[in-house]
């Protein structure tokens, strides 16, 4: 137990300033089909930050209740993303590309529950100003590839530690 506590404080020391995680928080609105079916919500979520010399790899987990336009009773359905990305610095701008997992599920008010997982992929752009001894602000804008047929925008913002 003592050898496993001593590995992790050093694995901490030693990633410190390396690797860096936080909430988010954003808006997102669909575009094409999906912007026929669904109106744009709000996006919960969390990411991690892994800093490499001229690049960082993120990935985030997240959470998007979808609101269909029109009013079905009993309706529920949600998507949760997951993405796995590499980030390009320049000063505080970025720009960030990667894979998406996303995980949709849908109960039209009948009990079943009908779930699809689509590979797709994002792209986007963010800026990162720092707050001195507290937190990085990461504000982006990503364009999120559903099923790489329908389109969702997404707008975040979050606090790395």
């Amino acid at each position: 137990m003592k050898a496993l506590i001593i590995m992790i404080v050093l694995a901490t020391v030693a990633l410190a300033g390396i690797v860096e995680y936080g909430p988010q928080v954003g808006y997102w609105a669909p575009t094409g089909d999906a912007g026929d079916a669904y109106s744009g919500n709000l996006y919960f979520g969390g990411q991690v930050l892994f800093h490499l010399p001229m690049l960082a790899v993120e990935g985030s987990v997240g959470y998007l209740s979808l609101k269909p336009d029109v009013e079905i009773a009993g309706y529920s359905g949600y998507i949760i993303p997951v993405t796995a990305g590499l980030r390009s610095y320049m000063g505080p701008l970025y720009a960030a590309g990667g894979l998406e997992l996303d995980m949709q599920t849908v109960d039209l008010g009948d009990g079943d529950d009908v779930t699809e997982n689509d590979f797709s992929g994002y792209l986007g752009v963010g800026v990162v100003p720092a707050i001195p001894f507290v937190a990085d602000i990461d504000a982006s804008a990503r364009l999120h590839f559903v099923d790489f047929s329908d389109m969702w925008v997404g707008i975040t913002v979050g606090l790395n530690f």
